[in-house]
């Protein structure tokens, strides 16, 4: 059984990105090393994907929830407060 990629993208915009550590650590001081990205989209979910830099993480994000890739990390809160 083959895996394919998923037919639905992500077409939210992306309200935040956040840098964080090293896909693989063990590629530390590589210009192009893959770090993992933390994004919260417009409904207010938080997705974490991966890239060489954020344009790259964002092309990945794009592409649609493919795990362990690109993956929701904490599901939109239905409560907003607006106080």
């Amino acid at each position: 059984m083959s895996k394919r990629r998923p037919r639905k993208l992500n077409t939210q915009a992306i309200v935040e990105i956040i840098k964080k550590n090293l896909a693989w650590p063990e590629l530390i001081g590589l210009p192009d090393a893959i770090h993992y990205y933390h994004l919260t989209d417009a409904l207010g979910r938080k997705w974490q994907t991966i890239g060489c830099h954020v344009t790259d993480a964002i092309k990945v994000f794009k592409m649609g929830e493919y795990p362990p890739w690109t993956l929701i990390i904490e599901r939109a809160s239905i409560y907003k407060c607006h106080c």
